[in-house]
């Protein structure tokens, strides 16, 4: 720092002051897109959970109100297998 400091046009203090406090913006920006990054993943999540919650909050709905599930044409068009008789047995009588 002795050496560079006069060749550059500032005393050996200043630089070392500006050398440390590179090192810690430089800390600081690697933090910030750490927080950047993680709070983006974040968001993605939420909004994902918003979406189930909505998803399932409506099929309850539904339920409750004898709306036919989302997933209902999709039952009946698929073709019956020894568990899906099963599954009709405690589900009830198939609806008109």
């Amino acid at each position: 720092m002795e050496s560079i400091g006069p060749k550059i046009g500032c005393v050996p203090q200043t630089l070392l002051e500006r050398v440390k406090r590179q090192q810690v913006d430089a800390g600081g920006r690697e933090r910030l897109r750490q927080f950047e990054r993680e709070n983006k993943e974040l968001r993605r999540v939420n909004d994902i959970l918003k979406a189930a919650s909505a998803f399932f909050a409506r099929a309850e709905l539904d339920r409750r109100h004898g709306v036919e599930s989302l997933w209902e044409p999709w039952r009946r068009a698929l073709p019956e297998t020894e568990g899906a008789e099963a599954d009709a047995g405690r589900r009830g009588p198939p609806k008109a």
